[in-house]
């Protein structure tokens, strides 16, 4: 009966880690995305979303935030792979730039160099001064004038 009670401890405590490790959202897509992409010369743009389900129609920051990311995504050209992941997969994908804000976007020009807007993106120019920064034509005291900083990155 002691053993009985052992094996089936084991397999709930295997069913429980396989469950919780299935949840977990992953970055190696992401990766894999991005490396993909600048491997045939594109440049990459990572959103930060929070991961939920419907924000409150109330909510006029996230309408215009969706309206302007939106916008971006349809201007924004065959050179440029956008991806949308959560603050868990960002964390699981890069350790340095660290962002504070459950939203974010990074401007990567490549695999070393990002500009970061740690928060909510609501303004168009930031799309702007996003793009020039991937094509290496920035003012970078312009851009911190955004809230916009050019940061190294360092992945996992």
């Amino acid at each position: 009966m002691r053993k009985l009670r052992q094996v089936l401890g084991l397999a709930i405590l295997v069913t429980l880690l396989a469950a919780a490790r299935a949840q977990q959202p992953r970055s190696g897509g992401a990766r894999h995305d991005m490396d993909a992409a600048f491997h045939v010369g594109k440049t990459v743009v990572l959103v930060v979303i929070p991961n939920r389900r419907k924000p409150s129609d109330a909510d006029e920051s996230y309408g215009d935030w969706a309206d302007g990311l939106n916008k971006f995504a349809a201007q924004a050209g065959a050179g440029i792979k956008i991806l949308k992941v959560t603050p868990l997969c960002l964390s699981n994908l890069l350790l340095e730039p660290k962002l504070t804000n459950q939203f974010a976007i990074l401007f990567f020009r490549d695999s070393e160099h990002a500009l970061v807007y740690d928060g909510m993106v609501l303004e168009p120019k930031i799309y702007r001064l996003g793009l020039a920064y991937m094509r290496h034509e920035t003012d970078e005291k312009l851009d911190s004038d955004y809230g916009l900083q050019d940061k190294p990155t360092r992945f996992r």
